[in-house]
């Protein structure tokens, strides 16, 4: 395992995913420590620096990189990699990507295929991010962190803040991915960028219906309809040029396999070796059944009485409310 730091000048700062040479070469299995500046350059020091007079709004969300990664080859379609960026605990990466295909050059405040501004508060330490590969060396760079956001960020803006991350890279041969995905110890995600915001919430979807049944070994109808019914929807962002939503399922209603070849079981063991720590070992969070909902609600009162379902609980109140137009009775003393 071999460790790399990098701290960019300000004058290396890069404004695009594409069209820029690499500031360093790293294999699979080694750990990056990086460290990036604000979305606004560190331009934005107190009260009185107005982001619309201190900043020129064609050099935000400054990148570092690109880094060359050893081994991926964007140009055999049958064998192309991914590298694995996973974020160190205390930093939250929203925006990291690599070089977009066909000599394009794509401005960092973009999301798509390749990546980009994603703005989606899973992309957080811990995190597996899993990216194609589009040209030889993959070109991965990382930037516009931040330490708060919301989901569906609004005004385009989140908690800015510069970072150091370390990040474990590792590469997967001969599988392709069309558009990002993240896996948690909880669930896997894909993202979708597009517009209108229909077509991101459709990219999204329909890629995790097809990571469930390359992974998982379910069939498309089947992959369709579990997604259906157990599927979560954050919006990522709705003020970049592209839009991005994420579909996203606990693995606790998946076949129990492992992800990319169990890809991120190496990076835990990779990150334990960095650490000096105990590789954790990856549990699942059980959903919990309806029997085992009901049984957890406290006691209450009137049962008899109860009309269907917990709505009169949820309000707050001790038994249930009168139903319009009804009067309730009074025992006479």
């Amino acid at each position: 395992m071999g460790v790399l730091t990098y701290r960019p000048d300000p004058s290396e700062f890069v404004w695009t995913f594409g069209g820029t040479p690499p500031v360093r070469t790293v294999r699979p299995g080694d750990i990056l420590e990086v460290w990036t500046e604000d979305a606004f350059g560190g331009k934005v020091r107190t009260p009185g620096d107005h982001v619309t007079r201190v900043i020129e709004f064609r050099f935000v969300n400054p990148q570092t990189g690109p880094f060359f990664v050893d081994g991926a080859d964007g140009h055999v379609p049958s064998d192309r990699g991914r590298p694995r960026r996973r974020p160190s605990p205390g930093s939250d990466a929203r925006h990291g990507g690599r070089r977009p295909a066909a000599f394009e050059a794509r401005s960092s405040l973009v999301p798509d295929a390749h990546g980009g501004n994603m703005d989606t508060p899973e992309m957080r330490a811990g995190v597996t991010c899993y990216l194609g590969v589009n040209v030889e060396g993959a070109l991965f760079s990382i930037g516009d962190g931040y330490c708060r956001q919301g989901e569906g960020e609004t005004c385009g803006v989140a908690v800015e803040a510069a970072m150091d991350t370390v990040i474990a890279i590792d590469l997967v041969k001969c599988r392709t991915t069309q558009w990002p995905r993240l896996e948690s110890d909880t669930h896997v995600m894909s993202s979708g960028s597009a517009r209108p915001l229909e077509d991101a919430f459709r990219i999204a979807h329909a890629d995790l219906v097809a990571w469930m049944g390359d992974d998982y070994g379910l069939e498309g109808l089947d992959a369709y309809q579990l997604r259906t019914q157990v599927s979560e929807s954050p919006a990522a962002n709705v003020v970049d040029p592209n839009y991005t939503f994420l579909a996203k399922v606990a693995e606790a209603y998946l076949p129990r396999v492992e992800a990319y070849g169990g890809v991120r079981e190496r990076l835990r063991e990779t990150a334990a070796g960095y650490t000096g720590a105990d590789t954790p070992r990856r549990s699942r969070v059980a959903i919990p059944r309806e029997d085992d909902v009901r049984s957890s609600r406290p006691r209450r009162r009137h049962r008899a009485a109860d009309p269907p379902g917990p709505a009169w609980w949820v309000r707050g109140v001790s038994r249930p409310p009168t139903r319009p137009g009804r009067r309730r009775r009074r025992s006479r003393p």
